[in-house]
Parts: structure tokens; C-alpha cells; sequence
């Protein structure tokens, strides 16, 4: 218990120097970019898009305290650059959860693929099938089983897809340096 707890100090003392920021604002400028140019909408319900890359990556590099923040401002970000429907405070909160439940799992932790899937399948389980098709039987009216099945078909479908290209980008970044140059910058 000490030691999650370490990391949520050592997380929130990230909020604390410049260049931990400035690296946070280009992330967020990334998942924004990527989720206007590359969201494809299957239906209004269903998209498939890229911007979770650079949010996770910030996940993993900043820890919980900073993922909640992240994610949060991130989705009120989107909504204002693109809107998609009303805006509804249960989106951010389940964005604010994944950055919490990312941050925990990867934050100061070696870069394994069973690490990353099993913090993927909690945010699957949790926040993105369970508690996104309640938001969306709350303002839709539409019926919560028909919800969680076609949100669960989805998140099952990508699942496997969005933990691979996860892994792999932590891993290109890793074996160009890329990754350990940012980590040294962020620790300074």
C-alpha cells in the first residue's frame, strides 16, 4: 500500500515542474490532433481512433494524479475543438477514471506487455464498456443490455488491437531512445 501511495506523491509532484507541463500540453495537443484527423465513427456509438496513444504515453510517463488531470481536460478539450452530441460530465469522469487506472498500473514500472493489457482490460471492463453504456443509457434512453453488449462486442474487438499498437509504439520509442531521452528531461 506504501508503495502506490509513493507514486501518487511522486505523481503529483510532477505537476510541479515546467517542463512536465509543457510535455503534457504537446501529449494533449497529440490526442487531440489524432482524434479529429484519425476517428473513424462506424456509428455515432462506435469509433476507432488513435488518440488513446498519446494519452496513454502520458499515463505512463506522469503517473495517476496527473493521468486524471490529463484525462479530463483532455475530453473537455476534444468536446470543444469537435463536438460530438451535448457535453456530459459522466464522458470526463470516465476519462479522468482511465487516466487514474493507466497511471497506476504503468507509472514507474518496467514496460511489459501483461502490464499494459491488464490495465487495458480494467479501463475496458470498468470505465469504457460498464460505466460508458450506463452514461450513454442515461442520456439516451436506449435500453443498458443492448448498450453493454454492443459497447462490450466493440471493446472486445479492440482490445487486442489497442493493446498491440500500444506495446509497440512504448517499444519503438524505447529502441530508438526516444523514450528514456523524454523520462531523464521529466525526472530532471
Amino acid at each position: 500500500m506504501s508503495k502506490l501511495l509513493e507514486n501518487f506523491k511522486s505523481s503529483a509532484k510532477e505537476l510541479t515542474k515546467l517542463q512536465n507541463l509543457v510535455l503534457c500540453a504537446l501529449l494533449m495537443a497529440c490526442t487531440v490532433t489524432l482524434g479529429m484527423v484519425t476517428t473513424i465513427y462506424v456509428t455515432p456509438d462506435i469509433k476507432i481512433g488513435f488518440s488513446f496513444l498519446a494519452s496513454e504515453l502520458a499515463y505512463l510517463l506522469f503517473g495517476p494524479v496527473v493521468g486524471m488531470f490529463y484525462g479530463g481536460a483532455a475530453d473537455i478539450l476534444k468536446y470543444f475543438v469537435k463536438p460530438v452530441g451535448p457535453f456530459f460530465p459522466g464522458y470526463t469522469l470516465d476519462a479522468m477514471l482511465s487516466g487514474l487506472i493507466y497511471g497506476m498500473f504503468l507509472y514507474k514500472k518496467p514496460i511489459k506487455l501483461w502490464r499494459i493489457a491488464v490495465a487495458r482490460a480494467v479501463v475496458v471492463v470498468f470505465v469504457n464498456t460498464l460505466l460508458a453504456a450506463y452514461w450513454r443509457h442515461v442520456t439516451g434512453g436506449n435500453a443498458y443490455s443492448v448498450l453493454l453488449t454492443t459497447m462490450g462486442t466493440k471493446n472486445l474487438i479492440m482490445f487486442p488491437i489497442n493493446t498491440a499498437m500500444f506495446y509497440l509504439t512504448v517499444k519503438a520509442l524505447q529502441a530508438t531512445n526516444v523514450l528514456s531521452a523524454i523520462k531523464q528531461k521529466v525526472s530532471a
